[in-house]
C-alpha cells in the first residue's frame, strides 16, 4: 500500500521541495508509508531534511522534506488504478524473480566478476490457533503437523523473496552459497532467514 498526495498548500514545505499532487509517497527516511499514522510517527522521530521516495508518472524521484508544517493531505492510493505504478511493479517482480540462487559456491555455466556481499532476508511466523489445535491431536495420535510443515514453507518462501529483493538492490544478479535457518524467538513464534553471498556473474 501506498499514499497519494490529494493536496498542497502552495506556500507549504512540500510544494518547495516539488512535491506534487498526484505523487504517490513510497517511503520516508527508508521506512515504507501505508498510512498516515506512519507518516506522523515517521515525521516525529526524523531528523531534519528527511529523504522522501516518491512515484511520478513513469519514474521514482528523491526530495528532501523541510522541517515544519509541510502542508499536504494524503490518503490511500487505489493501486489498481495507477497503471504507471502497477507495470513498474511487475516489472520489479519479474527482475528480483529472475535472480538465482544457488547452494554452492560456485557456477558452472558462468563466471563471478564481482563479489558484492551477503544479502539475506527473514520473516517471522507464529502459529494458528486451528494449526496449534490440529498439533495438539497429532502429539497424541502421531504423524505429520502438515499445518506447522504449510507454515515453514511458507515462510521460506518469503524470506527468499526477500533475500533476492535485497540482492537486486544491492545490484546483483545472483546468489550462491545460500542457507536457510530458522529460530524461535517466542512461545509460538519461529523466524526464518535466508541468506548468501550476492554476486554480479557473466
Amino acid at each position: 500500500m501506498v499514499m497519494k498526495v490529494t493536496k498542497i498548500e502552495e506556500n507549504g514545505g512540500a510544494a518547495a521541495s516539488g512535491i506534487i499532487v498526484g505523487d504517490l509517497l513510497i517511503s520516508l527516511q527508508n521506512v515504507d508509508i501505508s498510512s498516515n499514522e506512519i507518516f506522523t510517527k515517521v515525521r516525529k522521530e526524523g531528523g531534519s531534511r528527511q529523504s522522501a521516495k516518491i512515484f511520478r508518472n513513469t519514474d521514482f524521484l528523491e526530495v528532501h522534506l523541510p522541517d515544519g508544517k509541510l502542508g499536504l493531505d494524503l490518503s490511500l492510493a487505489d493501486e489498481a488504478a495507477e497503471g504507471p505504478y502497477q507495470v513498474y511493479l511487475e516489472q520489479e517482480n519479474n527482475s528480483i524473480r529472475a535472480i538465482r540462487f544457488v547452494t554452492s559456491e560456485s557456477i558452472g555455466d558462468g563466471r563471478i566478476i564481482k563479489v558484492i556481499g551477503t544479502a539475506r532476508g527473514s520473516t517471522v511466523r507464529a502459529k494458528h490457533i486451528g494449526r496449534d489445535l490440529a498439533a495438539g491431536l497429532k502429539n497424541i495420535v502421531g504423524g505429520e503437523l502438515k499445518g506447522y510443515t504449510e507454515l515453514m514453507a511458507e515462510g521460506r518462501e518469503e524470506a527468499i523473496w526477500r533475500m533476492k529483493t535485497q540482492a537486486k538492490e544491492m545490484g546483483a544478479n545472483m546468489i550462491i552459497a545460500s542457507r536457510f535457518s530458522s529460530a524461535m524467538i517466542d512461545v509460538g513464534a519461529c523466524e526464518i532467514t535466508a541468506y548468501g553471498t550476492a554476486v554480479i556473474v557473466e
